[in-house]
Parts: C-alpha cells; structure tokens; sequence
C-alpha cells in the first residue's frame, strides 16, 4: 500500500522518473484539471504581456506586425487539446518572444522614429500644429 501510495505521489508531483532496478523507467505525467486551468491561465496571461510588448513598439509597422502575429499564433494554439509537453514547449518559446520584443520595443524607442501616415499616435492634436501667436 505505501508503495502504490509512493507510485501515486510521483505521478501527481509530475516526477518524471522513477527508479527501477537501476534504471530509470519514464512514468506518464497524469494531469489534474487544477494543473491544466493554471497552463490556461498561464498561456492568457503570456498573450496579454506579449500584446502589450508589441504595442509598445513605437514603428507603426512594426507594432501592427507584432500584434497581428501575436494574435494569429495564440489563436492558432488550442492549449485545450494539446498535451503537456506541447503546452510547455509553446509557452517557453512564448516567453522567449516575449523578451525579444520588449527589447526590440527598447531599442527601437532609443531611436528618433519616422512619422507614418496612418499611425494614430503620430497625429498632431491642433495645438502642436500650429503654436499660439504671442500678443
């Protein structure tokens, strides 16, 4: 009873190997609905930061890439129907792109950026545009 109890407790600690007779035998990973709600809610909160990193980049072009690429790979990843090692892989490769674009966003901002026609941020409000005359 207390071996199986062990067995048990390996699995659901997701210990990956056990060992046996000298060897180390792979045991599959059971997963709770508790560990698959908190990789949901990991995966939610990497799209939220990795969507504000690419909105903090300051080209236009750049910035609309960034935020429609990391829309359409977020969405394109169904962590519902995925495995573990799929999740965890996606979420590491996410993290890495996450801290490439928030230094991407650092960098670029330390240079003085073109004016793009459609940028929203690049409009002047009509008090830049024309200064006030002096009296």
């Amino acid at each position: 009873m207390k071996m199986l109890f062990t067995l048990y407790l390996l699995r659901t600690v997701n210990f990956p190997f056990f060992p046996c007779n000298g060897y180390a035998q792979v045991i599959p990973k059971v997963r709770s609905p508790l560990l698959r709600k908190m990789s949901l809610v990991k995966i939610t909160a990497l799209r939220s930061s990795t969507l504000k990193a690419a909105k903090a980049i300051p080209d236009y072009n750049f910035r609309s890439y960034f935020v429609q690429h990391t829309k359409d790979r977020f969405t394109a990843f169904d962590a519902s129907k995925a495995s573990a090692e799929e999740v965890v892989a996606f979420s590491k490769k996410s993290e890495e792109l996450l801290a490439q674009m928030r230094r991407m966003a650092l960098i670029t901002a330390l240079y003085a950026e073109q004016k793009v026609v459609l940028d929203p941020r690049s409009k002047k409000s009509p008090s830049e545009s024309s200064p006030a005359p002096e009296l």
